[in-house]
């Protein structure tokens, strides 16, 4: 299920498969950055291990610091839910959204084939 922290992007490859790009969003409390990045550094290789995921990377805004996204691919929408269930069973999960500050906004765009 799609959370209010996580946008998704349907991409098309060359062969005409679907797969999904998932951007999660977070705007943190001063301070929230670097505990949270602390816990993606194991996260991440995790994610990028997970059957199905193309890429992955964490963004940091230039201009605000306490303003990072997780970039990923994945091959199909299937996939990322199944990696998305394991990772909300997780003892940390929820811990980590003590530092996130603000709404959250949830874009689901489509590829326009341009």
């Amino acid at each position: 299920m799609l959370k209010d922290h996580q946008a998704f992007l349907v991409l098309r490859d060359r062969r005409n498969k679907l797969s999904i790009g998932v951007i999660v969003e977070y705007r943190l409390k001063q301070g929230g950055a670097d505990l949270l990045t602390a816990a993606l550094k194991e996260r991440l290789p995790q994610m990028r291990e997970w059957p199905g995921c193309q890429s992955a990377y964490l963004g940091v805004d230039s201009e605000d610091t306490c303003h990072l996204m997780i970039v990923a691919k994945w091959e199909s929408p299937e996939q990322y839910e199944t990696y998305h269930q394991w990772e909300a069973s997780q003892p940390d999960a929820h811990g980590l959204l003590q530092f996130v500050v603000g709404g959250m906004t949830t874009l689901i765009l489509e590829d326009s084939g341009l």
